[in-house]
């Protein structure tokens, strides 16, 4: 839909500041993780490091409680704000759906995965994404523009599998050639499958081949799959190396996928 409008509160990275990544995964500071479990700081969440469903959803609240708190009287509430203050009440009017756990690989981040959290309107529709890192803060959100408006949902590793085998069987050689299908977060020149969007799905073959899986929550936009014809050993934050090297491969017309934390740049080619 032409109306559809991502609205992002909280921009985690910008693709083109690569020089700015650090050599290996950003380290937290210890005190940040500490103050997770006091109830006077601004990073108190009810479940530090959540792993249960519930306890994710419960951190998830408590930032959007946060944040109703903070809302001016007289401040026009958005449609965002409609769906948090309907979860927060349980009103029944929007409702939690899936949560994905996603590995990430982009360096500058320190959280080594994050959970995206799928929310529909009352009718099924999917309104909106909400990342927390592992810690159970908030990593941002994407929410439709309004309450016509609605992304395509988030998918788990079989029924993306289960797709490629119809879409492209002669590229995946059936069933049987697929060793797993895995969901990453990682930077790419396609600019989707962010940290508050469904992932990108890395997938390995028998063949020791490996594919990447663009999954758009675009409704007017197609899923796209790529080869990865090469990966280049580069070290980011290395001089303009890095930099250059994305640029060199782009002016060909190619895209890219960035997985900083193993200082690769992968050239891909899309299948067809």
């Amino acid at each position: 839909m032409r109306n559809i409008r991502l609205f992002t509160y909280m921009t985690v990275f910008i693709l083109i500041a690569c020089t700015m990544f650090a050599e290996k995964r950003a380290q937290r500071d210890p005190e940040m993780n500490a103050s997770l479990s006091n109830p006077d700081s601004q990073n108190y969440v009810p479940f530090p490091f959540p792993k249960e469903r519930q306890e994710i959803i419960a951190d998830l609240i408590h930032f959007m409680k946060k944040r109703r708190n903070r809302l001016k009287r007289k401040e026009e509430i958005s449609f965002g704000k409609r769906i948090e203050c309907s979860l927060i009440e349980e009103d029944g009017g929007f409702y939690i759906d899936r949560i994905l756990k996603v590995p990430n690989r982009i360096a500058i981040v320190s959280a080594p995965y994050v959970f995206v959290i799928q929310i529909n309107h009352e009718d099924g529709r999917t309104v909106a994404f909400y990342g927390l890192e592992d810690t159970g803060l908030f990593a941002g959100a994407n929410v439709a523009r309004s309450e016509s408006s609605s992304f395509k949902p988030m998918r788990n590793a079989a029924e993306i599998s289960h797709e490629l085998l119809k879409t492209h069987p002669l590229e995946l050689g059936g069933k049987d050639e697929i060793l797993a299908v895995s969901p990453i977060h990682l930077q790419n020149s396609l600019r989707v499958c962010y940290l508050h969007h469904p992932p990108a799905w890395e997938v390995e073959l028998r063949d020791s081949r490996k594919l990447l899986y663009f999954d758009t929550i675009d409704t007017q936009r197609r899923s796209r799959l790529f080869r990865i014809g090469r990966s280049i050993q580069c070290r980011h934050g290395k001089g303009e190396n890095w930099t250059n090297t994305i640029r060199d491969i782009r002016k060909g017309g190619r895209h890219t996928a960035l997985d900083s934390l193993n200082n690769l740049i992968h050239v891909l080619k899309e299948v067809k």
